[in-house]
């Protein structure tokens, strides 16, 4: 359809052309494509954890966790550890209480290699920090698919991510839970794009080992 400008001469609109935005695309996906894409991209960031170092367990913090997790909550439990260090005052270990010891434990029941179930561990620190950004994303006004997923992916293999992930992980869970924590101060007060909003009794309901080491 031709239309007149504000000169009177002639033009066209882009709709008239039918060609329209990536934008509006990507927002007209299926909800059940949207969810298959966001699965799959989640197993293939779990495949590429597995594949760092396949079949050697990493350096990460509590050896001890991973070879005999139920007898490390059992110390968890007091003030005083005989075995570690020729004897030792507990500062750290029961921030591995949950909901870390029980995931190590349940694999160790399971009868899971130490390697898988550590892989498993740090896949599902990444999974879920990228899909609580994506959904953060979608909360805070951005529609198109590709653009949150972006989002998410920058989010979950960021510099911090992938340096502590074998080494200190436990130091990930606030990382990992930050968005799952904004998005109900998010749903409740009904931000959208362009406002911002703040939640201090949310954020600060997340911690690590450190901080509750430090709280004590």
């Amino acid at each position: 359809m031709t239309r007149a400008d504000s000169r009177g001469m002639p033009s066209t609109s882009v709709d008239d052309l039918g060609l329209e935005s990536r934008a509006s695309k990507d927002a007209r996906i299926p909800l059940a494509v949207q969810r298959l894409r966001l699965a799959v991209l989640s197993i293939a960031l779990a495949a590429l954890v597995f594949s760092q170092s396949a079949r050697r367990t990493a350096p990460d913090t509590k050896l001890d966790l991973l070879v005999d997790p139920a007898r490390f909550m059992h110390r968890a439990m007091t003030l005083w550890d005989p075995i570690g260090a020729a004897g030792q005052l507990q500062n750290q270990a029961y921030g591995y209480l949950f909901p870390m010891g029980p995931f190590f434990a349940l694999g160790k029941l399971a009868g899971l290699p130490p390697w898988v179930v550590q892989r498993s561990w740090q896949s599902a620190l990444v999974v879920a920090a990228f899909l609580g950004a994506v959904r953060l994303a979608r909360l805070l006004g951005v529609e198109a698919f590709w653009p949150k997923v972006g989002a998410g992916l920058t989010y979950a293999l960021a510099p911090r991510m992938l340096t502590e992930l074998g080494s200190i992980s436990s130091e990930l869970m606030p990382v990992a839970a930050l968005p799952w924590v904004i998005i109900p101060a998010v749903v409740r007060r009904g931000c959208q794009r362009g406002r911002y909003a703040r939640d201090p009794a949310s954020t600060g309901s997340v911690g690590d080992d450190s901080q509750a080491r430090h709280a004590s």
